[in-house]
């Protein structure tokens, strides 16, 4: 995406933002200086300097401060691959897994993978034990997987720890159920944002399972993963609400939760049946309490989206020295 672009869409989102209340833009995401950004990391990787060249690539794959392009980028994660940078190790792993600049090649995307993971990237051991976790049935290599999602886990990354949470609470990849050892692990998920380990420390402690029942903490979990559009947490809240379970009973609260999770489509005849015992001024007021929850989520999402592209353009600006 051009510097054009780029300006034209944070000045869409930040007018959105605007509208639904999140406040000026500038408090989210300030105006880069990509160009200057580029042409520092361009004398930089002429040097031979692997950490420039590994951003460089960063930069034509997400199109920052030049067009994106997947071959460009995938030149200099190459080149900064091979003189032993982690983190160009395992985007190029991850291009060879995707097809994104190269032809889809699994035995590529293992080896580039392998070697960033041996070094000790958290994300590399992550998408390790991701790709085992979906390619193998076998016990050899379903151990694996679960090893290189606890090597990842242990070093504090989210979708990992919810990964090794999983399997202690279904038996996943060869290991025992304990739901002590599940609980742990989704709750360092959870408090990272991790949307799936919100979703299920909501369900453990509706029920009771491998932690106190607390409802009313579940429903504050349930708020979580919804706030970031999970339809499954916003189906549980419509229950809640519709029951007064873990919060004061609220038919119009309930209603707007069916209504985004889906259930209106998803289950007609029962959001219809829910419908048929509210009054037509409780109906309009769901409907228009659906539509405040829908645009509080996209505020959410567009925020963290937002949140994302200054957290690579401060990373560029870090290897370019500015």
């Amino acid at each position: 995406m051009s510097m054009a672009k780029q300006v034209q869409l944070i000045l869409s989102v930040a007018s959105l933002l605007l509208l639904v209340g999140c406040g000026p833009v500038a408090e989210v995401v300030e105006i880069d200086h990509s160009v200057l950004v580029l042409e520092k990391l361009k004398a930089l990787s002429a040097e031979g300097n692997r950490s420039a060249q590994y951003n460089l690539g960063l930069s034509f794959f997400h199109g920052y401060g030049v067009d994106q392009r997947f071959l460009e980028a995938v030149k200099w994660f190459r080149i900064s691959a091979e003189k032993g940078c982690a983190e160009a190790q395992c985007e190029l792993g991850k291009c060879y897994l995707r097809g994104k600049g190269v032809g889809t090649d699994k035995s590529q995307a293992l080896f580039w993978l392998r070697k960033s993971a041996d070094q000790g990237l958290p994300e590399a051991q992550m998408y390790l034990g991701w790709y085992y976790d979906e390619s193998s049935s076998s016990p050899e290599g379903q151990k694996e997987a679960y090893s290189f999602y606890l090597k990842a886990a242990l070093q504090g990354n989210a979708d990992a720890q919810y990964a090794v949470g999983r399997c202690h609470e279904r038996g996943r990849l060869g290991v025992s159920i304990d739901l002590n050892i599940a609980v742990k692990w989704y709750s360092a998920a959870a408090a990272q944002g991790q949307v799936d380990a919100q979703f299920e420390m909501g369900e453990l402690l509706f029920i009771g399972t491998g932690i106190a029942q607390n409802r009313e903490l579940a429903v504050s979990w349930y708020r979580k993963a919804s706030d970031y559009g999970d339809i499954r947490a916003q189906g549980r809240l419509g229950l809640c609400y519709a029951n007064g379970i873990g919060v004061d009973r609220d038919p119009i609260e309930a209603l707007a939760y069916f209504y985004i999770s889906g259930d209106s489509k998803n289950r007609p005849d029962f959001v219809a049946k829910f419908r048929d015992q509210l009054s037509p001024a409780e109906i309009r007021d769901g409907e228009i309490r659906a539509a405040e929850l829908r645009a509080s989520i996209e505020k959410v999402k567009l925020t963290q989206k937002l949140q994302d592209i200054q957290k690579v353009r401060n990373q560029l600006k870090l290897a370019a020295g500015i």
